[in-house]
């Protein structure tokens, strides 16, 4: 490798950081002391060339920086497809993010589906609980003592405060007595019946005198039956 040494315009004398493998055509000395033959710069040349080329760019000999035109353009490349992923230090998706499989982790990414299965879940032993404590209420309350508004079954007599009168709804319930004076029977009793529709009997059990009841323009009232325990 004789001739004469480098000058600065040539390898400016630069002392590379990795070691040079092998001795070939484009072997240097680490001092950068070799002499460049014309071999060694033709290598160096299809070198540059063939590193161009590897990177899908034309080769232009009358230019001095095609390696690094060639390596900023694949650089810039490489950067614009990192635009494409989410940064590990803190990023925003542009996208949704499937998971899998559900979390294991605690700080684990979850899907959706594990987040609604396990909302679901919550909420079914949120509402069992609740149902379960006012159950307890209702049974301390003593509930299943009374008549259910829409529909019960008594366990017991029903007694009503009165036999309706000739003005009561329709609908209103009615007592024994009553229904026993509209279908024509006798009232027994020591008291005058109340409630009592007119042309109803009844016999005084403390007296054995007989009344009618009966309705004028202005009143209803009982009339004795004269002739009966007089």
């Amino acid at each position: 490798m004789g001739g004469v040494p480098a000058g600065a315009g040539v390898v400016n004398y630069y002392v590379p950081t990795n070691p040079v493998l092998g001795e070939g055509p484009l072997w240097i000395s680490p001092n950068c002391t070799t002499t460049l033959t014309d071999g060694q710069v033709n290598a160096l040349t299809a070198e540059i060339f063939a590193a161009v080329d590897c990177l899908g760019l034309p080769f232009n000999a009358g230019r001095v920086d095609n390696l690094c035109r060639a390596l900023a353009d694949r650089f810039d490349l490489v950067q614009a497809g990192l635009d494409n992923f989410v940064r590990r230090d803190g990023d925003t998706m542009e996208g949704p993010l499937n998971v899998v499989c559900p979390p294991v982790n605690d700080n684990e990414a979850a899907c959706k589906a594990y987040v609604d299965e396990t909302a679901q879940a919550a909420a079914d032993a949120c509402c069992r609980s609740m149902q379960d404590q006012i159950d307890n209420i209702l049974a301390g309350l003593g509930l299943d003592r009374f008549v259910r508004r829409d529909g019960d079954q008594m366990s017991g007599p029903l007694m009503l405060y009165a036999d309706p009168g000739p003005t009561s709804n329709p609908n209103q319930a009615a007592t024994k007595n009553y229904v026993d004076i509209s279908i024509g029977r006798i009232i027994v009793a020591p008291e005058p019946p109340t409630g009592v529709q007119q042309d109803r009997l009844w016999l005084d059990s403390s007296t054995g005198k007989l009344y009618c009841r009966y309705q004028s323009p202005s009143s209803i009232s009982w009339i004795q039956i004269e002739g009966r325990g007089s």
